[in-house]
């Protein structure tokens, strides 16, 4: 199979998506109309746009530029190009869900737990952001600005400090959902991750540090934590 026919097949899989599921019945929309119509509805198409248009024009080259002899191809697509395609085709039928790719199992903590013995578990593996439970109902999350709010607030209160302090005694202080120097929301598992991506960067625009993405079946704090991603993730929730 030459270059042209597996970049056609790739084009026609994709234009049958687009026009599947944004396609208007009994009207005729154009590969360049279907992307404009996808991309202000799904994240993958908006991602992926400016290639697919890019495309659509290669492939208008393809068909339209023949030999008049024997209706040969002219323009060949190059391989890199035909691997690009075929990637963004398997991105659009399979995207990545975030349950792919998210951090697990997740540290969580009781309000019982010693403050001291879970602040250095967190320092040791570099835990940023913990959930914390009283019994099975989610209660806050511990973080590093969360304990050191506690110490000052003991500090300035001039009383002491011992290894015998539970996180009960922390739990004005955990961080709540709306708190917009330490912010933290829930998402289902099968959200894609450009749209998760997506609620790191509107925080940044609204002003807020959404400093954790917790994953639930259907998104639900009531819910089972399943995973998580930070910031400092968001490398890995960048499609290439």
């Amino acid at each position: 199979m030459t270059n042209a026919e597996q970049f056609l097949g790739h084009y026609i899989a994709i234009e049958r998506y687009l026009r599947r599921a944004y396609g208007s019945q009994g009207q005729y929309e154009t590969f360049l109309q279907l992307v404009t119509k996808a991309e202000r509805q799904q994240s993958v198409i908006r991602y992926y746009a400016a290639d697919l248009r890019e495309y659509g024009e290669l492939r208008n080259a393809i068909i339209h530029n023949r030999t008049p002899e024997d209706n040969a191809i002219i323009a060949e697509p190059h391989s890199f190009v035909v691997e690009r395609m075929a990637h963004i085709r398997n991105m659009i039928e399979h995207p990545i869900k975030i349950a792919d790719v998210m951090t697990t199992p997740v540290y969580i903590a009781k309000l019982e737990d010693y403050v001291y013995e879970t602040a250095q578990k967190m320092f040791q593996n570099v835990y940023t952001h913990v959930p914390v439970y009283d019994g099975d109902t989610f209660v806050g999350v511990l973080s590093e600005s969360a304990i050191l709010r506690w110490i000052a607030q003991r500090v300035v209160k001039n009383r002491t400090l011992t290894t015998e302090h539970t996180i009960s005694e922390l739990t004005t202080w955990l961080d709540q959902s709306g708190n917009k120097f330490n912010d933290y929301e829930f998402v289902p598992h099968t959200m894609v991750v450009l749209d998760v991506k997506k609620r790191f960067e509107q925080a940044l625009q609204e002003g807020r540090r959404l400093g954790a993405i917790f994953v639930t079946k259907s998104g639900k704090s009531s819910e089972p934590i399943a995973g998580m991603v930070t910031a400092w993730d968001l490398p890995r929730l960048t499609l290439q």
